[in-house]
Order: C-alpha cells, then structure tokens, then sequence
C-alpha cells in the first residue's frame, strides 16, 4: 500500500510541476540551467497502466471486501484521472463528460465502502466497468478520426 501511496504522490507532483512550468518557462530553464534536466510527465500509456493497476487493486479489495483498500484504490483513481485531464490534450465535451462520469462512480464508490456497504461497492464496481468501456470506445474511435 506504501507503494500506491508512493505512486499517487509522485504523480500529483509531476501534474503541478506541468501546471506551474506551463505559467512560467524561467523555471524550465532554471532547472536546465543548474544540469537537472526538466522533469518528464507521465506519457498517456503510462497513465493508463497507473490506472490499470489500481483498477486490478479495486477489484481485489472488492472480492476480499476490504473497505479501506476499496476506499484507498478508488481515491487514487480519483486523482490520476483529475491528473490525466489537465495533461490530456484531447479535451472535447464528450472525453471531459465520461472522466467527469469516471471520478463520480469512484467517488460513489469510495462512500459505499466507508458505509461498509459491499453490495453498493459491487453495483458501483459495475457501473465503473461500463464507464470504462464507454471511454476507451469513445477514445478508439477519435484517434482513427
């Protein structure tokens, strides 16, 4: 679990150093400028497999009815795809209503299990598969257009 947590940091720190670099190039060239190259944001594929991962983690927890794994894996989830969306340069209406659609079920789902509801947690587990199917239908068909 450390390691998930490590993650999470990690990654929340590379979104604000792409925001704040983003507002100012001095910083980019201060940091070139000392022999520390910028830093590199995380590529969409390894977004994916971050989120990948922890997906495989929910599911876990689920069938183990961990609640606090359940709750930990759905928060970090929440924050990588918060993350994903200010680097992903494809922001169309519909990309921005199924991450919208994504964080909402997480954010669901996390409650259901502080309730210690794992019926709820499973229905929401569901509705979580189907928005991720929705999203990389969605995603597959705008990167062949």
């Amino acid at each position: 679990m450390r390691f998930s947590c490590h993650l999470v940091a990690v990654f929340v720190v590379l979104v604000a150093l792409a925001v704040g670099s983003s507002h100012s190039d001095d910083s980019s060239k201060q940091s070139t400028e000392k022999g520390t190259p910028p830093k590199k944001l995380p590529s969409e594929a390894e977004i994916m497999a971050a989120k990948l991962k922890y997906a495989q983690n929910l599911l876990g927890a689920i069938t183990q009815e961990d609640f606090k794994k359940i709750e930990d894996n759905a928060t970090a989830l929440v924050k990588i795809s918060e993350g994903a969306e200010i680097l992903n340069a494809r922001k169309t209406e519909e990309y921005l209503l199924q991450a919208k659609m994504f964080r909402q079920t997480l954010t669901k789902m996390a409650a259901k299990a502080q309730d210690r509801n794992i019926d709820g947690v499973r229905l929401t587990y569901l509705d979580l598969t189907g928005s991720c199917f929705k999203c990389h239908d969605y995603t597959r068909k705008n990167q062949r257009n």
